[in-house]
């Protein structure tokens, strides 16, 4: 159906960033003091209109993994190519 020359040939496909260069050095900065220990990074629903950054942390002792929440900012103004609801990991933020 296809000849092999084109199966064989090559595309690139354009992977975005989840996070803006804004984005990315402000969460790099907060995140500084405890980098080592961050699980994972979500955007959580605060209401209809206002999400969240939740930053799932492993806890001192081992026990139960801690969480901190940044301030809430308007849906569409900030983080919009993260889903919501979604843990990524520093690497897939390129943090």
């Amino acid at each position: 159906m296809y000849s092999e020359e084109f199966l064989a040939q090559e595309i690139e496909i354009e992977i975005l960033d989840i996070l803006d260069d804004i984005e990315k050095k402000y969460l790099r900065n907060v995140i500084k003091p405890f980098r080592e220990r961050v699980i994972s990074i979500s955007k959580e629903n605060f209401n209809t209109e206002e999400c969240y950054l939740l930053i799932k942390v492993a806890s001192h002792n081992k026990g139960r993994d801690e969480e901190t929440c940044l301030p809430n900012f308007y849906r569409n103004e900030m983080y919009t190519n993260m889903e919501v609801a979604k843990e990524y990991t520093l690497e897939e933020l390129d943090l």
